[in-house]
């Protein structure tokens, strides 16, 4: 498992606070801070419109028995959920591109007591959370899907597409 931290609409404050939580957390971090490139764009509005993209060289479906255990560890991205990043066309596509060999793990940002979650983090996002070491690591470490508002009380569940299979 790689923990990565997705860099879109985020303070310089709150990525510095958030990697002290990861590693407070005991977590690993890499930087997940990438440009979307135009094949990765048109990908993944292939994705939203529901529409099957053609595999290609990363289809690991192909790979021999022994080389699929280097994939087998899913990378876990985490964004900070702040208030500009809810309307923000490129957090929107780096969710999604990130959900695509990942998951997404929100958190909100320490001290807000209400707050909006991006579309796409709402439609294919693992786990939303609260500024919190122990909820933190229960979504990452543990994987327990929990969806939460900032005060810590539960949310409902968004109903996450699958595709099928």
């Amino acid at each position: 498992m790689r923990v990565r931290v997705l860099r879109t609409s985020t303070t310089p404050a709150d990525e510095k606070a958030l990697l002290k939580l990861l590693s407070e957390a005991g977590l690993p971090i890499e930087d997940a801070k990438e440009k979307v490139s135009e094949e990765e764009e048109s990908f993944l509005d292939d994705l939203a419109a529901d529409q099957e993209p053609v595999p290609d060289e990363d289809d690991h479906s192909l790979l021999e028995e022994d080389e699929k255990e280097l994939y087998a560890a899913e990378d876990i991205y985490v964004l900070v959920v702040t208030p500009e990043c809810v309307d923000d066309d490129e957090t929107d596509l780096v969710i999604r591109r990130a959900a695509t060999t990942g998951q997404v793990v929100g958190i909100w940002p320490a001290g807000i007591t209400q707050g909006r979650v991006p579309a796409a983090l709402d439609r294919l996002g693992g786990s939303l959370v609260p500024w919190d070491v122990e909820l933190l690591r229960d979504a990452i470490v543990r994987g327990v899907t929990t969806w939460r508002e900032p005060s810590g009380d539960y949310r409902v569940e968004p109903k996450t597409k699958r595709n099928k299979c």
